[in-house]
């Protein structure tokens, strides 16, 4: 009798204890989001409020708009590039209308793609970047001297009094990259090679003798 009891009562303990650990589970799922919702705005908080944000990882946050000016940005990652056409989603930051201006960006990680973007002063020179593809940006007395820049893209971008000698800048020949609607007034383009890119019309230069013959060209 005893023991059909106690076998009785815990028949009758299982739904309880099984609601009470999925209580448990269900509690450490929230305390956990939690953690990574305060995680996400403290490091939002350090990249506003400090300048040295050396070494972070800033892929898939959403800075638009923030104040990069002057800050240092030496192995921050800023997210992969995706290939056109690619499976692989590894989303980078959205730094639209970001302010990079008089940065040192050279050891800038997988920087690659920005509209509105500040970029008066910054120097850039002698980096390897994919998928640099920049609307509407303001590369002002900028250094992109002796970049090397795969499967690019330029449209609308002011680069007035900018160096970009000895740059090399490419896309696929079968999905080519476009070069038009800049501003290149007094840019220094000695030694540029532009590759599979189509040149529309720009200000200040005149860059079809830059590109190579085998690359698709027009407006």
């Amino acid at each position: 009798m005893i023991i059909i009891l106690a076998g009785y009562v815990l028949n009758s303990l299982g739904p309880t204890i099984f609601q009470a650990k999925k209580a448990v589970d269900q509690f450490g799922n929230e305390i956990e989001q939690q953690n990574r919702v305060t995680e996400k705005n403290n490091l939002l908080d350090k990249i506003k409020n400090e300048r040295n944000l050396s070494g972070l990882d800033l892929r898939n946050l959403n800075l638009q708009g923030y104040d990069f000016s002057g800050k240092i940005l030496d192995n921050t990652n800023w997210g992969h590039y995706v290939q056109y056409g690619s499976a692989l989603q590894t989303p980078g930051a959205n730094i639209d209308g970001a302010d990079f201006s008089n940065t040192d960006l050279r050891k800038v990680k997988h920087f690659e793609s920005c509209q509105g973007c500040n970029f008066r002063g910054a120097d850039l020179s002698g980096m390897t970047l994919d998928g640099f593809r920049f609307i509407d940006s303001d590369f002002t007395n900028a250094d992109l001297s002796g970049m090397t820049i795969h499967l690019a893209s330029f449209s609308r971008n002011d680069f007035t009094n900018a160096d970009l000698s000895n740059s090399y800048i490419s896309a696929k020949c079968s999905f080519p990259g476009t070069v038009k609607d800049n501003d290149f007034t007094n840019a220094d383009l000695r030694g540029m090679e532009l590759k599979c890119l189509r040149i529309g019309y720009n200000i200040g230069a005149d860059l079809t003798h830059f590109n190579n013959p085998a690359s698709n060209t027009g407006n």
